[in-house]
């Protein structure tokens, strides 16, 4: 078993060069595909939210369209999946999306006071 500060030595090295050249270049490319998502999307004047390495609309979107986009702009083959906000990844109790952003959170809960 390795002693506690051999583990720390290593927590504390910083990553090699060729890691971070290896980062670079993955997050250069994640931003073309995002980008071209971006721009295929704001073009049919759905807006959206950037989550991470994700969106959010408030409409559908034509995922086969936005596929094809994204492989003919950047030569990659992409997956996409949709969650509804609103389904059962979110607890009941939870306050919906859409209600927090119109400025309706809780009023239910007042009109019963």
């Amino acid at each position: 078993m390795k002693s506690r500060s051999r583990i720390q030595e290593k927590v504390k090295k910083r990553p090699s060069k060729s890691a971070k050249k290896r980062m670079s270049i993955y997050l250069s490319l994640e931003r073309k595909v995002i980008q071209a998502l971006e721009d295929a999307i704001e073009r049919q004047g759905i807006p959206l939210v950037l989550v991470h390495d994700g969106f959010m609309t408030k409409d559908r979107v034509d995922q086969a369209e936005l596929i094809r986009i994204v492989k003919d702009k950047t030569g990659f083959d992409v997956k996409l999946s949709e969650v509804h906000l609103g389904s059962d990844l979110i607890a009941d109790d939870e306050p919906d999306v859409e209600d927090v952003i119109r400025g309706d959170q809780g009023e239910d809960d007042q009109e019963g006071s």
